[in-house]
């Protein structure tokens, strides 16, 4: 069986080279999972397989959901969404049944790929009174003899990944396959990686660091090897068992195996690369981790979804070129391809030492948000730089500056948008749900404790409320995934205001520090 791959150069299927090693090395292991090991030519079947039901569609299939988590299904409908030059639309199906049904309602997909355990939940909830194709993977045909892959132009949709979002609904980041083709360019040509490697899946598919694991293997020719939900924040015996030699992780999972003495002096030998994103990577982890993996080359990247992935990065080695009286790598420079600049909130740009807004722009920056016009042009803005000219530019919320050696700082966020464990999470979402829940306005959440400019926890206060802290803490659960549950939830007497009457979540921060 072959395929025919576009010939078009760069091709902008993200499924090409995939392909390329489908037809060259069809035995060469593609994805290492659990319980199952796919070479190229088996996962490239099962893909084609769901290809050839979405070619059959009476109409073009534009968008297609992925409900599927650490599965064979999860990786063979992202790539048979490519293969039919469909963006694909990952949910994570530890959702509550609610909040999916929302999210597959707004990206409007006209295809849902399930994980066989799903399949009963999607019939009688979120497909309900819906017209999309849900796909059963385990009940497709053989692939067709011949696919060809559909050729697709660089502002052609690749993905579209859901972030939190103020309003108390999610919103989509929509990246193209342009965004994505020069990322994997650029990583490509900084670490080179080969069909030699084996390449860590940490990620969850809704969170688009995924985007580096797997397609960065494919491109090489290498494998890719699904870490287990159950050794995901304790992965040290994980990549000396399958002598893993690319890692890419939050840096919270090196200061878990740190808590857990589980990373000793050279423990991680294999490693050649080591990535960590997501989060502040504080200066302790770091060096932990050096000592660790001591014949791997350590890099702290930085970049919200919105710039496809990571647009900044910073090689971390002794001197540690680190954020004063913080205690955590410095975000470094930008990618070839990529801006960045300091801005004030005139959206004057600032010269270095200057503390700002981190504005973003190049090939990377996405397209904008899934039918949400009035926030994409909020947050993406033409802005005339000094020497480069009118462009088109991410406002990014974070706080930074760059040093007198040209290297970024991240100083936590502008707005109350914080990170956790490597999720974005917007706190006015939470507080929109604990409103509903409570049936007052009088409600703030906080990010709680922080430890090195790490978020380690989130408490929500509320105040005039009858219900039990155990009681909110449940009802939360039906509607939110449970890393924007908050950790405890704190009846006060009056929620602290500011002057201008907004919420001081300075002052609640201050009060959670001072109690005994």
């Amino acid at each position: 069986m072959s395929i025919r791959v576009p010939g078009t150069t760069p091709s902008y299927n993200l499924a090409a080279a995939f392909f390329r090693h489908y037809d060259a090395r069809p035995d060469k292991a593609a994805l290492i999972l659990k319980r199952e090991t796919l070479t190229y030519r088996e996962l490239g079947d099962r893909a084609l397989g769901i290809a050839a039901v979405l070619r059959r569609q009476s109409a073009r299939v534009e968008r297609v959901g992925i409900l599927a988590s650490r599965c064979a299904e999860a990786y063979a409908g992202i790539l048979a969404a490519n293969v039919v030059g469909a963006a694909y639309v990952p949910f994570n199906p530890k959702l509550p049944l609610a909040r999916l049904k929302d999210m597959v309602e707004n990206a409007d997909v006209q295809a849902l790929i399930v994980q066989s355990s799903m399949m009963d939940s999607v019939r009688n909830v979120i497909a309900k009174g819906a017209s999309c194709l849900v796909i059963n993977p385990d009940s497709t045909e053989s692939a067709e003899p011949i696919l060809d892959l559909a050729p697709l132009a660089k502002d052609d949709l690749a993905y579209i990944i859901y972030t939190s979002g103020t309003t108390g609904q999610p919103k989509g980041v929509m990246v193209s396959v342009g965004n994505v083709r020069q990322f994997i360019d650029v990583m490509q040509a900084r670490y080179d990686l080969t069909e030699r490697d084996r390449v860590s899946q940490f990620f969850e598919i809704t969170f688009d660091p995924s985007v580096f694991d797997l397609y960065m293997a494919w491109e090489a020719g290498a494998s890719v090897y699904v870490v287990p939900e159950e050794q995901v924040m304790a992965p040290a015996d994980f990549i000396r068992e399958h002598e893993l030699t690319v890692w890419f992780a939050v840096p919270s999972a090196v200061a878990i195996l740190r808590q857990l003495k589980r990373l000793a002096p050279n423990s991680l030998p294999s490693l050649r690369l080591s990535l960590f994103a997501g989060e502040p990577l504080p200066v302790a982890s770091a060096r932990a981790w050096m000592a660790a993996a001591p014949n791997s080359r350590l890099e702290n990247l930085y970049g919200p979804t919105e710039t496809t992935v990571d647009c900044l990065l910073e090689p971390v080695a002794e001197p540690i070129r680190a954020t004063p009286e913080r205690d955590i790598v410095a975000i470094g420079l930008p990618y070839p391809g990529t801006l960045a600049a300091i801005v004030d909130a005139e959206r004057t740009f600032l010269p270095p030492g200057q503390h700002g807004e981190l504005a973003i722009a190049g090939e990377q920056v996405a397209l904008g948000y899934w039918r949400n016009s009035e926030l994409t042009a909020k947050q993406f803005v033409q802005l005339a730089h000094p020497q480069n000219g009118m462009q088109r530019w991410y406002l990014t919320g974070d706080l930074a500056y760059q040093d007198s050696a040209g290297h970024y700082h991240h100083l936590g966020r502008i707005d109350n948008q914080i990170k956790l464990m490597g999720h974005r999470i917007e706190l006015e979402e939470i507080e929109t749900h604990l409103r509903r829940v409570c049936g007052r306005d009088t409600v703030a959440v906080v990010a709680w404790p922080m430890e090195g400019g790490v978020v380690k926890g989130l408490i929500g206060c509320v105040s005039d409320c009858s219900l039990a802290p155990t009681a909110i803490r449940k009802m939360l659960a039906a509607s939110l995934p449970a890393y924007m549950v908050p950790t405890q939830i704190i009846a006060i007497e009056r929620i602290p205001l500011t002057a201008n009457g907004k919420t001081d979540r300075k002052a609640i921060v201050d009060w959670l520090d001072a109690r005994p």
